[in-house]
């Protein structure tokens, strides 16, 4: 769960988040070019992509899914490609 500047919390699908951004508030951008900006630093953001792409192959790898797997985030493709 990410939570806006207004407090409001919300989810985004893994597959819709293209890009994440501190300007210097941390800015989730998705693929259809909507941003949301948040009150999650990026390094926090960042560890909740990796906590749920490892609960994801965590569950593939023991050949099963859950059935309300929640939210799940990407990192983006500079972080892909620099770790």
């Amino acid at each position: 769960m990410l939570t806006r500047l207004n407090g409001e919390r919300f989810a985004l699908s893994i597959d819709q988040i293209e890009r994440i951004e501190e300007r210097p508030d941390t800015v989730v951008t998705t693929s259809e070019g909507n941003t949301y900006t948040v009150r999650e630093s990026l390094n926090d953001v960042v560890d909740l992509v990796r906590a749920a792409k490892a609960a994801v192959f965590g569950e593939l790898e023991q050949g099963g899914w859950r059935t309300n797997p929640g939210l799940h985030l990407v990192p983006s493709d500079h972080e892909q490609s620099s770790g």
